[in-house]
């Protein structure tokens, strides 16, 4: 149970950081299909209807608005785009959410899903977290990767390295 609170805890501050830099913002749920006009809010795009990913699209779904509602400054509303594992699925539903005013997008969940979108790079216009690691790396900008995949993160932390041009890096 602490592990998942503090998987919830880190999704959360993960989109308040790149969305704000670091000011809070609390979300609330709307629905996607009801908002007809463009307004600022997180996009979710969640494997919602997908059955053998529908538990693990519930419990990000359920942790976000748990995080949030710990959250009192500002109200930034959440909407949930429901996606499958086709690419061109995925990258339908970010292009909506864009179009539809998202200033964050979280998602999508499958390791295919995160694939399409990281390899589409152009469609990539508004900071993204995706919930998995892409097959092959890109350099995409505004696109991020949550996972807790051993490999990926050592990757990362090395890249960043030599970015800032170290030749050693140390992860705990």
């Amino acid at each position: 149970m602490p592990r998942r609170v503090f998987h919830r805890f880190a999704i959360l501050w993960l989109v308040r950081v790149l969305l704000y830099g670091g000011v809070s913002a609390c979300a609330t749920e709307a629905a996607a299909s009801t908002e007809t006009g463009r307004s600022p809010h997180i996009a979710l795009l969640l494997p919602t209807e997908w059955q053998a990913f529908a538990r693990a699209a519930e419990a990000v779904r359920a942790g976000f608005f748990e995080a949030s509602s710990k959250e009192t400054v500002s109200v930034l509303p959440i909407r949930i785009y429901a996606v499958t594992d086709d690419a061109r699925n995925v990258i339908d539903a970010y292009r909506k959410a864009t179009a539809a005013g998202a200033q964050v997008v979280v998602g999508p969940l499958t390791r295919s899903g995160v694939s399409a979108l990281s390899s589409a790079g152009d469609v990539i216009t508004v900071k993204t977290l995706a919930l998995n690691v892409p097959e092959r790396s890109t350099g995409t900008a505004n696109f991020y990767t949550l996972s807790l995949q051993l490999e990926a993160e050592a990757r990362q932390v090395a890249q960043l390295a030599l970015s800032e041009g170290r030749r050693k890096a140390l992860t705990v």
